[in-house]
């Protein structure tokens, strides 16, 4: 899943796994106002921003590939070093410049 914020709207969006019902925008707002996003003058408010979902069910495939790393499945690496090493699937990212930049 990714995040970002603007202005005064927040954006949580991709794909996940998971068995259980998640507040996405009661986690989002909880993490801006606990890294100190908490009144409008500082530029953004976790308490009145707008916090925007985009999620779907991630991939069986996908999952296949991120949810159990190859080293764990090969028992090349314990549990615990696995778990240091971090997220798996990364998505992909893309931006155009602005219309004026493309002349």
């Amino acid at each position: 899943m990714r995040n970002l914020c603007n202005h005064r709207t927040g954006i949580s969006g991709g794909e996940i796994s998971c068995q259980c019902y998640v507040d996405i925008p009661k986690v989002a707002r909880e993490t801006i106002l606990n890294i100190g996003y908490t009144r409008a003058k500082y530029g953004f408010d976790g308490d009145t921003c707008a916090v925007l979902t985009a999620i779907d069910e991630q991939s069986p495939d996908i999952a296949m590939g991120v949810d159990k790393a190859l080293e764990a499945k090969s028992g090349e690496m314990s549990e615990e070093e696995i778990e240091a090493i971090g997220a798996g699937d990364q998505g992909m990212m893309f931006a155009s410049p602005p219309m004026k930049h493309l002349n």
